[in-house]
């Protein structure tokens, strides 16, 4: 067949595919005419199921270590040894730093010396007071004397018990030579060298310890909500007994692996912003939370039962501004309702008033619908029923 024929024969099979499909529409346009009725509108609805809804604050916070521990020497003298691997978890006890021993040793064996003649003036003041209670018995020596022998009996032992407290002074300031951690947790850089000068009244730390296996989480929250989050932490516990959990999101937006429980509300309000502070304890298993950094975290603060919702996108408004949305029955015609709306929660409003549990309400198409009674031909959103 030539190119020019075939090109024709081509055009011409269009053509009449076109007036098919052309005069098919104005027919169907025509008997829904005919009839004095428009074509049903197509639209996707969602059965309202009532829900258990929880709502939420999200506030900003701070996280702030379970126990810090600012190391710093009890004893003067130079730091000899630093014992401890930087940034690295320590145990409680463990030694952290050595200072020059020697002074302190040498304080020891003077006290310990010190106590052993009091230990022998005490031998033999009891002797004598011993010889002096026979003479005594006898009548062989005065009641002066053996006075005398009593009260010398005394006092050496007395010098004995001092003698004990100084040796064990100098005992324990010889121990703190060796600087030891006082929690568990990890330790940071030291802030001093070898050969360093300490003394037991600085200021300055020599190392700071944090325990963050466990941390706080410092919440703060407007006062206003102070009511609605204590009747909400009374709702959970009159339902199941436990404290409410609150999610803590790190500045990336992860959440962490570990809900918080609130332990106490802070009794003072911060003048300049209203705000008063809430302390979460959140378990930190793998450090991810670290002292100082800036989370948000996610507080209950109501609990509604049986709450209605409906997305957002089903809302329309009327002339007059007022929140409406198209209810299909029967799954063939359409009624508009007037509906209260409460908060916005996840893209869906909470209906406090107009509509029932188990109605069918449209997503989608509902501006085609005009009027109350107008057919519709309704898809159901609800993957049970697309099933």
């Amino acid at each position: 067949m030539p190119q020019t024929l075939r090109k024709t024969f081509y055009l011409g099979i269009m053509s009449l595919l076109v007036g098919l499909s052309v005069n098919s529409v104005v027919g169907l346009s025509d008997s829904w005419a005919q009839g004095g009725q428009m074509p049903p509108a197509v639209v996707t609805t969602l059965t309202i199921k009532p829900e258990t809804l929880i709502l939420n604050h999200e506030l900003p916070g701070r996280v702030a270590a379970l126990r810090t521990a600012n190391i710093r020497p009890q004893v003067g003298g130079i730091v000899e040894k630093r014992l401890f691997e930087q940034g690295m978890m320590v145990k409680e006890g463990q030694p952290l730093f050595q200072i020059y021993a020697e002074p302190f040793k040498a304080e020891v064996e003077s006290a310990q010396a010190a106590l052993d003649r009091a230990i022998a003036a005490l031998d033999l003041a009891n002797t004598q007071l011993d010889r002096s209670k026979q003479l005594r018995s006898t009548n062989s020596t005065s009641q002066q004397s053996y006075d005398s022998a009593e009260a010398e009996a005394k006092n050496a032992k007395a010098s004995v018990a001092e003698a004990r407290a100084v040796l064990k002074a100098r005992q324990i300031n010889l121990d703190f030579t060796t600087i030891r951690s006082p929690i568990s947790g990890r330790i940071g850089a030291a802030l001093i060298s070898e050969g360093t000068l300490v003394s037991a009244n600085q200021a300055d730390a020599m190392a700071v310890i944090k325990q963050i296996n466990q941390v706080y989480v410092d919440l703060r929250r407007p006062t206003s909500s102070l009511r609605e989050l204590q009747q909400a932490a009374m709702d959970m516990a009159s339902n199941d007994g436990s404290e409410p959990t609150i999610e803590i999101y790190d500045v990336n937006g992860i959440l962490h692996e570990q809900k918080g429980t609130a332990l106490f509300t802070d009794i003072t309000v911060d003048e300049s912003s209203g705000d008063v502070t809430m302390r979460v304890f959140v378990e930190n298993p793998s450090h991810t939370l670290l002292p100082g950094m800036f989370v948000r975290a996610i507080v209950p603060r109501k609990t509604i039962e049986n709450a209605l919702l409906v997305p957002q996108q089903a809302i329309i408004r009327d002339a007059e501004g007022k929140a409406t949305v198209v209810v299909v029955q029967d799954g063939k015609v359409a009624n508009i309702k007037k509906v209260t709306l409460g908060e916005l929660v996840d893209k869906r409003y909470i209906i406090t008033d107009g509509i029932e549990a188990g109605e069918s309400v449209v997503i989608r198409g509902q501006t085609r619908v005009t009027k109350d009674g107008s057919p519709v031909m309704a898809t159901s959103a609800d993957p049970q029923q697309q099933q």
